[in-house]
């Protein structure tokens, strides 16, 4: 019975001294001397203890006896700078002092006998140290400072770890706690403070100088960013200069130091060339513009005006958004910035263009009428005579709808036309108004008598589009006149003039012209001239004169038909005599007919009173007309052309005989069939 309760007994001292053991602090015991410097670290759960030598000091860190030979801990007097962090006590049986730590930080001891050196003792209390620079792969000649921090963290007087690397050809580490990238592999960097100690594996890899921190950016139209990279350069040797570039600067750009300015939509490529390498960055640009509108659809502006457009961007944070501006006519009109400006008369289109979104403006420029003249504006004319009068628009280019109208003061005196046509109908003088668009002109007519030495009136033809026409004009019956072909001012300036001349019936009794004389003004005098000559729409004669110079000749040659013949009966017979002297630089050409194209002429001369046979082999040519070449002025001749074979069923006889002829058939017809009808009968 007594052996099983000593076994009892002993099993729980034994028990005892284990929990015991778990839950009595650690003591770390060590000896000092006075003059010492010691610094200890410490966590809070353990107990230091330490002793005094009794005959040994540090002077100068150097161990000496000191005087006198034997020191009494028990007169050590001690400071503490924080309690808090720690104390300290004494155990007078053992002669030992024993620092108890309180919290986590720093309390330095400093004790003294007031004869030796003071020793000092800097606890540090700490659960233990970690580097809170993370495992990482750095690149070769990368440096990389690495943080150790106390754990828990603690405030510390002088927190200065050492370190070490597991393998300095591949990490190499300072005792400033730089790693330093050496060549490609792993090691192991350990750091150690008061007894702590804590490790971190850092890994050496050749990487590329430059790199992106994204595979692709996308970007909105007016927007910017600064291009995310990473540069890693580490050799002082080597330019670490970034060379950027855009494939299509038009839809992004890029600065000089990385920030990207998107303009359009669309796929760019970014490049960045560092040490000789180009790295390459992809980069959409995409719209977020939801609706773009000009209110304005059409636009009319007069010349020299500005108008500008009225625009709108959805969502309206886009109102600064970049537009193409284009005009499809500059001359009329041009846009810049939106704005219109109406350079000349007409119409265009003027267009807008944002992303994908395209408007139109239909632009109408107008030049309003400021003023009319009129040329001539002053005007002296004879009776009888015409002249046309033009107005002149200011300024020229004037869209107004040009419409004049003309009216005479004096009807009796000036005549004037719809078309602006003035015609002298007798002596004395009038005013023509001309009226356009609420602006009128007034030109002065002064209507005079044009006679001659012999007193002969001369008279003017109207000259109008290469035409001159003596139609309409009131030629005088009382007295004798003569007919002139005007020359008109745009005449000085050409070599050569070509005219139609229009002579109207009324001007003749049968073949006979009742005027005296036709005319070239003498302005003509010199010049290349062609006249063709008819008597209403009737061919008469053609003139060409390659070098006019019969001043004041009179140029009509006067014809007489003859009814009787010089041959066999079967031609007829014309009588004229030459007005001029002809050959091949001054000819006239007579009309017969163009139905007698072709055919032979004969020519005859009057010598005395016969005619003397001078050629037979003049043509009449396709229009109907004989040149008439190598005769003297005043010669007498006679022509004897074909006769002109009318038809027989052209003829009035003919159509009435036809026509009474089937007027006695069907009445015969009707009569016949009257007759024929039968008669009815009856039957009984």
């Amino acid at each position: 019975m007594m052996k099983k309760q000593t076994r009892r007994i002993i099993i729980l001292v034994i028990l005892f001294l284990m929990m015991m053991t778990l839950i009595t602090p650690v003591f770390l015991q060590t000896q000092l001397r006075l003059g010492m410097n010691e610094e200890i670290g410490i966590q809070r759960d353990e107990r230091w203890v330490f002793s005094i030598h009794p005959e040994e000091i540090v002077v100068d860190e150097n161990v000496i006896s000191p005087a006198p030979s034997t020191i009494n801990p028990q007169s050590i007097e001690w400071s503490n700078t924080n309690p808090q962090v720690a104390m300290m006590g004494f155990d007078s049986m053992s002669q030992q002092f024993v620092i108890s730590p309180q919290a986590n930080g720093t309390a330095v001891f400093v004790g003294s006998d007031g004869v030796n050196p003071s020793l000092r003792i800097e606890v540090n209390v700490l659960e233990g140290i970690a580097f809170e620079t993370v495992a990482q792969t750095i690149d070769i000649q990368q440096p990389l400072q690495l943080e150790v921090v106390t754990q828990p963290q603690a405030d510390l007087l002088d927190f200065k770890p050492s370190f070490r690397s597991s393998d300095p050809e591949i990490v190499a580490v300072s005792q400033d706690g730089v790693a330093l990238g050496v060549a490609e592999g792993t090691a192991t960097i350990f750091t150690h403070f008061l007894g702590f100690e804590t490790s971190l594996e850092l890994t050496v890899e050749d990487l590329p100088d430059f790199s992106y921190d994204l595979e692709k950016i996308e970007l909105n139209m007016q927007s910017s960013v600064q291009i995310p990279y990473h540069l890693s350069i580490y050799n002082e040797e080597i330019d670490p200069t970034i060379t950027w570039a855009s494939s299509h600067p038009n839809i992004v750009e890029v600065s000089s130091e990385g920030l990207l300015t998107a303009f359009n939509r669309g796929i760019a490529t970014i490049s960045a060339t560092v040490n000789g390498q180009t790295y390459d960055l992809l980069v959409q640009v995409k719209s977020n513009v939801v609706d773009f509108q000009i209110e304005e659809k059409e636009l009319t502006l007069n010349k020299g005006d500005q108008h500008t457009l009225n625009i709108s961007f959805n969502p309206d944070i886009y109102s600064n958004y970049p537009i193409t501006w284009t005009s499809s006519k500059p001359s009329i009109a041009q846009v810049v910035n939106g704005v219109v400006t109406a350079i000349g008369a007409g119409k265009t289109t003027i267009t807008a263009q944002v992303d994908t979104f395209r408007q139109e403006v239909d632009v109408s420029v107008e030049v309003p009428l400021e003023s009319i003249t009129v040329s001539p504006s002053n005007v002296r004319i004879y009776e009888g005579q015409g002249v046309q009068l033009n107005p002149l628009y200011h300024p020229s280019d004037t869209t107004t709808k040009k419409a004049p109208s003309f009216t005479s003061s004096n009807p009796q005196i000036v005549r004037v036309d719809d078309k602006g046509f003035v015609v002298g109908e007798g002596v004395g003088s009038a005013i023509v108004f001309v009226n356009n668009a609420g602006f009128q002109y007034s030109v002065s007519i002064q209507v005079e008598n044009r006679l001659d030495e012999a007193g002969n009136q001369i008279v003017s033809g109207n000259y109008r589009d290469g035409v001159v026409s003596f139609e309409g004009i009131n030629f005088p019956m009382n007295r004798s006149f003569i007919l002139e072909i005007p020359f008109e001012s745009q005449f000085a300036f050409v070599t050569t003039v070509d005219l139609e001349v229009v002579l109207p019936t009324n001007f003749f009794d049968e073949e006979q012209p009742l005027f005296d004389q036709l005319v070239l003004n003498n302005g003509y005098i010199g010049k290349e001239v062609l006249l063709n000559i008819r008597k209403s729409t009737q061919p008469v004669m053609r003139y060409h004169f390659e070098n006019y110079d019969f001043a004041n000749h009179n140029l009509w040659a006067n014809i007489q038909k003859e009814t009787s013949t010089l041959g066999d009966g079967q031609r007829q017979q014309w009588l004229l005599t030459m007005p001029i002297t002809t050959d091949q630089t001054h000819n006239l050409r007579w009309y017969i007919h163009e139905q007698l194209a072709n055919q032979r002429v004969s020519s005859f001369i009057l010598e005395g009173n016969e005619y003397v046979l001078v050629s037979s082999d003049l043509m009449i040519d396709a229009q109907g007309f004989v040149q008439l070449n190598n005769f003297a002025e005043g010669t007498q001749l006679a022509l004897e052309v074909p006769r002109l074979v009318t038809p027989f069923y052209t003829q009035w006889y003919f159509v009435v005989g036809v026509a009474f002829l089937v007027i006695v058939v069907l009445t015969g017809v009707i009569i016949g069939s009257k007759r024929s009808k039968p008669k009815s009968l009856d039957v009984e």
